[in-house]
């Protein structure tokens, strides 16, 4: 019994049958799956780039804000003595110190 090769092969759309064309789809299918660039790790790879984008601007935020805490520290004298009561929680001598916690009670 033979079996006709060409009977099946006549059955296959010509499109198909064209090497450009499936060499095209297997390179197709090798950059967006199976290279180590695909398009997975490409999307991953901008989401971090956004997510460390706004990091930046967190960081360049708090930056100016410390700068500007820093000017004020050094050119104001009675902004020394509040900053140190209220951030390290200093006292003069003569003083007691009451540190009020509030809580949510819900």
């Amino acid at each position: 019994m033979k079996i006709d090769i060409a009977k099946y092969i006549n059955k296959i759309p010509p499109i198909f049958r064209n090497v450009f064309f499936l060499s095209s789809i297997a390179f197709l299918v090798w950059m967006l799956f199976l290279d180590d660039n695909n398009m997975m790790s490409q999307y991953r790879l901008y989401k971090e780039l956004r997510e460390m984008e706004a990091k930046k601007e967190f960081f360049k935020k708090e930056s100016f804000a410390a700068t500007a805490e820093y000017n004020a520290i050094v050119d104001n004298p009675q902004y020394v003595e509040r900053f140190a009561r209220e951030k390290y929680w200093m006292k003069k001598d003569n003083e007691d110190l009451y540190i009020i916690v509030k809580t949510d009670k819900q």
